[in-house]
């Protein structure tokens, strides 16, 4: 019983992996999204502009948005 308890917690810690868990609030319609993602090379700070990818099997990602993109 403990080795398999023990094999459980085994695989369970090697399939975690860190992750950020990020709410979108859109601006066209007033919704928001939570979006989990892992961590990327993107910086993002709360109130930040984004783009939200989605990919063809349906997982979302969000992405900074460039400067050159945000309405002054």
């Amino acid at each position: 019983m403990g080795g398999a308890a023990l094999g459980s917690a085994v695989a369970n810690k090697v399939s975690q992996r860190k992750g950020l868990e990020i709410t979108v609030q859109y601006s066209d319609n007033n919704q928001a999204e939570v979006i989990v993602q892992e961590p990327g090379k993107d910086q993002l700070f709360v109130g930040q502009p984004v783009r939200v990818l989605t990919e063809a099997d349906g997982t979302k990602r969000v992405r900074s948005l460039p400067a050159m993109y945000i309405a002054q």
